[in-house]
Protein backbone atom coordinates (compact mmCIF):
# COMPACT_ATOMS: atom_id res chain seq x y z
CA UNK A 1 0.00 0.00 0.00
CA UNK A 2 1.44 3.71 -0.83
CA UNK A 3 1.89 6.06 1.59
CA UNK A 4 0.04 9.64 0.97
CA UNK A 5 0.57 12.75 2.65
CA UNK A 6 -2.07 13.80 4.93
CA UNK A 7 -3.50 10.19 5.52
CA UNK A 8 -2.12 10.27 9.50
CA UNK A 9 -4.42 11.53 12.58
CA UNK A 10 -2.63 14.41 14.39
CA UNK A 11 -2.47 13.79 17.71
CA UNK A 12 -1.23 16.95 19.00
CA UNK A 13 -4.37 18.24 17.22
CA UNK A 14 -7.12 16.30 18.11
CA UNK A 15 -6.19 16.18 21.81
CA UNK A 16 -6.21 19.87 21.60
CA UNK A 17 -9.41 20.31 20.33
CA UNK A 18 -10.96 17.05 23.00
CA UNK A 19 -9.30 18.94 26.02
CA UNK A 20 -11.27 22.85 24.91
CA UNK A 21 -14.41 23.28 27.05
CA UNK A 22 -17.53 23.67 25.22
CA UNK A 23 -19.16 27.10 26.24
CA UNK A 24 -22.58 28.44 25.13
CA UNK A 25 -22.09 32.36 24.06
CA UNK A 26 -24.94 35.07 22.49
CA UNK A 27 -21.74 36.93 20.37
CA UNK A 28 -18.26 36.32 19.57
CA UNK A 29 -16.90 38.24 21.87
CA UNK A 30 -18.29 36.69 25.03
CA UNK A 31 -15.14 34.56 24.61
CA UNK A 32 -12.06 36.40 23.33
CA UNK A 33 -8.41 36.16 23.04
CA UNK A 34 -6.59 33.52 24.91
CA UNK A 35 -9.85 32.18 26.50
CA UNK A 36 -9.98 30.83 22.89
CA UNK A 37 -7.10 28.57 23.80
CA UNK A 38 -9.28 26.45 26.07
CA UNK A 39 -12.85 27.20 25.12
CA UNK A 40 -14.66 25.44 22.21
CA UNK A 41 -17.68 28.60 21.46
CA UNK A 42 -19.80 29.14 18.34
CA UNK A 43 -20.93 32.85 18.52
CA UNK A 44 -24.43 32.85 19.14
CA UNK A 45 -24.88 29.44 20.20
CA UNK A 46 -26.14 29.99 23.21
CA UNK A 47 -26.91 26.42 24.64
CA UNK A 48 -24.43 23.82 25.86
CA UNK A 49 -25.91 21.12 23.50
CA UNK A 50 -25.76 22.86 20.39
CA UNK A 51 -22.02 23.74 20.84
CA UNK A 52 -21.07 20.63 21.86
CA UNK A 53 -22.92 19.23 18.80
CA UNK A 54 -20.61 21.75 16.67
CA UNK A 55 -17.43 20.71 18.83
CA UNK A 56 -18.18 16.71 18.27
CA UNK A 57 -18.36 18.03 14.23
CA UNK A 58 -15.03 19.24 14.02
CA UNK A 59 -13.81 16.95 16.08
CA UNK A 60 -15.32 14.69 13.44
CA UNK A 61 -13.51 16.59 10.44
CA UNK A 62 -9.68 16.27 12.38
CA UNK A 63 -10.31 12.49 13.17
CA UNK A 64 -11.33 11.47 9.54
CA UNK A 65 -10.77 14.12 7.51
CA UNK A 66 -13.77 15.19 6.58
CA UNK A 67 -14.55 17.76 4.21
CA UNK A 68 -16.73 21.62 4.71
CA UNK A 69 -18.85 20.08 2.69
CA UNK A 70 -19.62 16.70 5.18
CA UNK A 71 -19.28 19.42 8.06
CA UNK A 72 -22.25 21.57 6.05
CA UNK A 73 -24.39 18.21 6.23
CA UNK A 74 -23.27 18.02 10.02
CA UNK A 75 -24.49 21.53 10.46
CA UNK A 76 -27.17 22.01 8.52
CA UNK A 77 -28.31 18.62 10.96
CA UNK A 78 -27.58 20.25 14.36
CA UNK A 79 -29.33 23.86 12.91
CA UNK A 80 -32.35 21.98 12.74
CA UNK A 81 -32.01 19.63 15.35
CA UNK A 82 -32.13 22.54 17.96
CA UNK A 83 -33.89 24.96 15.97
CA UNK A 84 -31.02 27.47 15.95
CA UNK A 85 -31.30 30.71 14.12
CA UNK A 86 -27.86 31.96 13.21
CA UNK A 87 -26.33 35.56 11.21
CA UNK A 88 -24.86 35.31 8.10
CA UNK A 89 -25.44 33.10 5.41
CA UNK A 90 -25.06 29.44 5.53
CA UNK A 91 -21.74 29.52 3.33
CA UNK A 92 -20.31 31.77 5.48
CA UNK A 93 -20.95 30.76 8.58
CA UNK A 94 -19.78 27.28 7.55
CA UNK A 95 -16.42 28.18 6.36
CA UNK A 96 -15.17 30.30 9.34
CA UNK A 97 -16.74 27.74 12.20
CA UNK A 98 -15.14 24.97 10.15
CA UNK A 99 -11.72 26.80 8.90
CA UNK A 100 -11.14 28.75 12.25
CA UNK A 101 -11.52 25.40 14.65
CA UNK A 102 -8.90 23.37 11.67
CA UNK A 103 -6.99 26.12 11.74
CA UNK A 104 -6.62 26.98 15.34
CA UNK A 105 -5.97 23.31 16.37
CA UNK A 106 -3.88 22.68 13.57
CA UNK A 107 -1.63 25.41 14.22
CA UNK A 108 -1.84 24.55 18.91
CA UNK A 109 -0.86 20.99 17.76
CA UNK A 110 2.42 22.12 15.61
CA UNK A 111 2.62 24.44 18.65
CA UNK A 112 2.78 20.98 21.07
CA UNK A 113 4.99 19.57 18.79
CA UNK A 114 7.21 22.29 18.92
CA UNK A 115 7.59 22.47 22.76
CA UNK A 116 10.01 19.37 22.38
CA UNK A 117 13.27 20.43 24.03
CA UNK A 118 15.49 19.36 21.86
CA UNK A 119 13.45 20.74 18.51
CA UNK A 120 13.70 23.65 20.58
CA UNK A 121 17.06 23.57 20.80
CA UNK A 122 17.99 22.86 17.22
CA UNK A 123 15.14 25.24 16.09
CA UNK A 124 14.35 27.73 18.33
CA UNK A 125 12.47 30.22 16.72
CA UNK A 126 8.58 30.33 15.44
CA UNK A 127 7.74 30.85 11.80
CA UNK A 128 4.12 32.75 11.35
CA UNK A 129 3.60 32.48 8.02
CA UNK A 130 0.18 34.72 6.28
CA UNK A 131 -1.57 33.57 3.24
CA UNK A 132 -4.80 33.25 1.42
CA UNK A 133 -6.75 35.00 3.83
CA UNK A 134 -9.90 37.24 3.11
CA UNK A 135 -8.48 40.64 4.21
CA UNK A 136 -5.52 41.04 1.18
CA UNK A 137 -3.33 43.61 4.04
CA UNK A 138 -2.78 40.64 6.11
CA UNK A 139 -1.40 39.13 3.04
CA UNK A 140 1.48 41.41 2.78
CA UNK A 141 2.22 41.28 6.45
CA UNK A 142 6.13 39.65 6.49
CA UNK A 143 6.75 35.92 7.69
CA UNK A 144 7.48 37.03 11.12
CA UNK A 145 9.96 34.97 13.06
CA UNK A 146 11.60 36.17 16.45
CA UNK A 147 7.78 37.35 17.49
CA UNK A 148 6.70 33.88 17.34
CA UNK A 149 9.52 32.66 20.11
CA UNK A 150 7.17 33.39 22.47
CA UNK A 151 3.54 32.99 20.85
CA UNK A 152 2.09 30.55 18.14
CA UNK A 153 -0.65 32.35 16.26
CA UNK A 154 -4.55 31.27 16.25
CA UNK A 155 -6.70 31.37 12.99
CA UNK A 156 -9.10 33.76 14.12
CA UNK A 157 -10.63 36.39 11.83
CA UNK A 158 -10.41 34.93 8.37
CA UNK A 159 -6.44 34.99 8.69
CA UNK A 160 -4.62 32.04 7.17
CA UNK A 161 -1.67 31.25 9.45
CA UNK A 162 0.77 28.79 9.67
CA UNK A 163 3.44 27.69 11.66
CA UNK A 164 6.37 26.27 12.05
CA UNK A 165 10.36 26.25 13.49
CA UNK A 166 13.23 27.25 12.02
CA UNK A 167 16.61 27.61 13.18
CA UNK A 168 18.35 30.74 14.70
CA UNK A 169 20.73 30.97 11.55
CA UNK A 170 17.26 31.56 9.10
CA UNK A 171 15.77 34.35 11.27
Amino acid sequence: MAVRYGNLPFREQIEYLREKVAVPTRAWTDIYGRENDHAFMVAGANRMAIVEDFQRSVLKAIENGTTLQDFRKDFDQIVERHGWSYNGSRGWRTRVIYETNLMQSYNAGREAQMADPELRRLRPFGLYRHGGSENPARNTWPTMARWCRWTIPGGVCGARRMAGAAPARST
